[in-house]
């Protein structure tokens, strides 16, 4: 069997395993090699252009064959490494943990001895390490009528990769309850928990939920990743234009900045970099959350615990005792908190805070919906940012399609989008809508005063997004 260079598809190749067996992993990443395939007694080898002859002469001798090469990028080997080498792992470990399940009859014995053994623990870092590399921000382990299959989330798209045994499943699902400390033996209700985990020098916060369904316990993890720099709103898609107002408006000592939008539109993240903006050295800056996303040194941050009746509104009254400059507020839920947030943003406090709302101009009814009145809301409110996030186009295999994605390639997982950013609109409230707001309000208003005033409204600004090719029409249709 002869390959055409020019034409073959490293994304749907299919790899012959035992050839992976004649290198192994450590010779691999030190050569930056991999092997696919065993032809008429040669090893066919991936390489890149740092492959000489010496190198091939040490590789002749490691696998006791002829060696066959197929260049390809330099910058992609490391992702086929990976993705190879631990398929081959993960694969070798299954089929030895069937084998060890047939010839014990007793399983619950076993279960118990053995649930820290080995294959388990690589299994189970073997599903997290995929998700890591992939970029993924959760994996969903799910128990269905004959298998039990894992997806993971990617740029907001959920993908299936791995079909695993429902006996395996079982015992990565006990030594995940082992890492989160939840009762392993409880199986009739969810339970909630946390464990740090580190993968290529790297620590992550791994959120894990369980769920009792007909078919099992289904168990969803939440990866939060450490940022190695400080998250910053040009990072995230802000223009020049949005950042400058930003900032000057985390330079104010009273009011309140409302980030709006629906769950997963990244609203936890704009007050991240909001906080990373803010001079912490000379300005007292507290936050309550649920949960607390990431540890910001400098910073006093507070975990709501409904359980023990430490709630928003309570856990607000008390940071006001403690004299902030800034309070970030995780969301407003409720009157209580809402009533206390305004006030605060009113008495000589920066307050930071998200609502769910589908536009701007709707967080102002939603404050008018928890019953606060409307001259406190004009007081306090300063600036509305309603955002969403949407994928954009992979610059790896980008063909500048205006409609749709690209065909795809390994770095963006045959999807054609690599990373998302921000679509957002910004009201700010001048005198003009305070008058509004005060006097004759309606959404409908609102909305036409601040575009006759030239506010950039989300569509637009996406629409921008699509000129520049960064993202897709299909994606602006999904808002």
């Amino acid at each position: 069997m002869e390959y055409d260079k020019n034409k073959m598809d490293l994304n749907n190749m299919k790899i012959n395993y035992e050839a992976i067996k004649y290198i192994p992993l450590n010779i691999a990443r030190k050569y930056k090699v991999i092997p696919f395939n065993i032809v008429n007694n040669k090893l066919c080898l991936f390489t890149t252009n740092n492959f000489n002859n010496s190198i091939k002469e040490e590789l002749k001798f490691i696998a006791s064959m002829e060696i066959d090469t197929y260049e390809i990028e330099k910058d992609i080997m490391n992702f086929y490494i990976d993705r190879f080498y631990s398929k081959e792992e993960k694969n070798k470990l299954l089929n030895n943990l069937i084998k060890e399940e047939k010839e014990i009859k007793d399983y619950h014995r076993k279960f118990n001895v053995d649930l820290n053994k080995e294959p388990i623990v690589k299994i189970t870092d073997y599903i997290l390490n995929v998700a890591i590399l992939r970029r993924a921000s959760d994996i969903h382990i799910e128990p269905l009528k004959n298998e039990v299959i894992i997806r993971i989330r990617i740029d907001g798209i959920l993908y299936k990769t791995e079909s695993i045994p429902v006996d395996i499943y079982k015992q990565i699902i006990s030594r995940l309850k082992l890492l989160s400390n939840m009762n392993s033996t409880e199986k009739r209700i969810p339970q909630d928990g946390k464990f740090q985990y580190n993968y290529n020098n790297k620590n992550y916060d791994l959120r894990v939920a369980t769920l009792p369904t007909i078919n099992g316990e289904k168990v969803a993890i939440r990866i939060l990743y450490r940022q190695d720099e400080c998250t910053k709103l040009e990072s995230l898609g802000f223009d020049e234009k949005g950042v400058k107002y930003i900032k000057k408006m985390l330079n104010c000592s009273k009011g309140m900045i409302l980030i709006t939008g629906p769950t997963g539109s990244g609203k936890t993240t704009t007050l991240y970099a909001m906080l990373n903006e803010l001079d912490i050295k000379h300005r007292n800056v507290i936050t309550i959350e649920d949960p607390v996303e990431y540890a910001i040194d400098g910073i006093s941050q507070v975990n709501v615990n409904n359980k023990i009746g430490l709630t928003f509104s309570k856990g607000l009254k008390n940071i006001i005792r403690q004299d902030p400059d800034v309070i970030m507020i995780g969301e407003i839920r409720d009157e209580e908190t809402a009533e206390i947030a305004v006030r605060a943003a009113i008495t000589g406090h920066l307050v930071l805070a998200t609502l769910h709302t589908k536009d701007s101009f709707s967080s102002i009814l939603r404050l008018m919906d928890m019953g606060l009145p409307k001259y406190l809301i004009a007081d306090a409110v300063t600036s509305v940012i309603a955002q969403r996030l949407v994928r954009k186009i992979c610059p790896y295999c980008n063909n500048r399609m205006l409609y749709k994605q690209n065909k795809g390639c390994i770095k963006c997982s045959n999807s054609g989008y690599y990373g998302r950013t921000i679509i957002y609109e910004l009201m700010e409230i001048d005198r003009n809508c305070r008058n509004i707001i005060t006097k004759d309000y309606t959404v409908e208003k609102l909305r036409d005063y601040n575009i006759e005033k030239g506010m950039t409204l989300l569509k637009d600004y996406g629409l921008k997004l699509v000129e520049k090719g960064i993202t897709s029409l299909e994606e602006l249709e999904k808002l």
